[in-house]
């Protein structure tokens, strides 16, 4: 339930980057667009439960793909230039599970936290995330 509640959320505000006079403007040149390589660590930043790759448009707009804990997983997301905030989504390719991930941009690098479903019994994985553009 909360997956599907961050997904409509994130497609919400996807909607609202061609709107005249939405609130999410798309970054300025040279703070945001590009390629990313990045990866999922655990809360402490000692554990990596995978590596992706993330390329943000001149709109703001994200897609990526990599791997999260052995799945293979898809990236979606957006990027606030006025603010600074990144809210995105990573969906498992192969089950369709999913969560979301956010965080905020300073300098040329992203940063912020992840959560994701694993399936029925089993605990949502939880932790830190972060991309830095690729030169």
């Amino acid at each position: 339930m909360r997956t599907a509640l961050a997904i409509l959320l994130l497609l919400g505000l996807a909607g609202l980057t061609g709107c005249p006079g939405s609130v999410i403007q798309p970054p300025a040149p040279g703070s945001g667009p590009g390629f990313y390589n990045g990866r999922f660590t655990d809360e402490n930043d000692t554990t990596e439960y995978g590596a992706f790759t993330l390329r943000i448009e001149d709109t703001g707009e994200a897609h990526g793909s990599g791997q999260l804990n052995g799945r293979d997983v898809d990236l979606e997301g957006v990027l606030d230039g006025a603010s600074g905030a990144f809210t995105g989504t990573v969906t498992d390719s192969l089950t369709a599970l999913g969560g979301y991930f956010d965080g905020n941009i300073s300098g040329g690098s992203l940063f912020g936290e992840f959560s994701f479903d694993q399936g029925l019994g089993a605990p949502d994985l939880l932790g830190l995330w972060d991309a830095v553009i690729k030169p």
